[in-house]
């Protein structure tokens, strides 16, 4: 029986040995998609939005709301679709000539103001 019970724990550690190389990397993968999201809440993403509708917040401070996912889904896909509307190429965008600074165009302004609404509609608990 003693022989029995120490083949059974060397077969546990030579299972755990051949699957460290798989368990490791979807550990990491895992941390990465669902451990890095920032606890936002509504109100929070609302004065983001108003502060970009007013065109106070430049470029550098539109990349640190977008660059972090937020742990609500909600709020996220509203993060994401900023993303959507900054990027160059984007039909809500125009470069100042004089700095050569993107800045919300109206049709831009008016995706923004679609985004707010949307947000204020996000049930505050969430």
């Amino acid at each position: 029986m003693k022989i029995l019970a120490n083949i059974s724990e060397i077969l546990k550690v030579v299972a755990l040995l051949l699957l460290l190389p798989i368990i490791i990397p979807v550990m990491i993968v895992a941390k990465l998609m669902f451990g890095n999201k920032a606890n936002v809440e509504k109100d929070e993403v609302l004065d983001v939005l108003k502060r970009m509708e007013s065109r106070e917040i430049d470029e550098y401070w539109w990349d640190d709301f977008l660059n972090v996912p937020i742990k609500n889904p909600e709020l996220d896909e509203l993060r994401e679709r900023c993303d959507e509307v900054w990027q160059p190429d984007s039909t809500y965008l125009d470069k100042s000539p004089e700095k050569g600074e993107y800045y919300l165009n109206e049709r831009g302004l008016a995706e923004i103001r679609s985004l707010i609404h949307r947000c204020e509609r996000i049930a505050s608990n969430k």
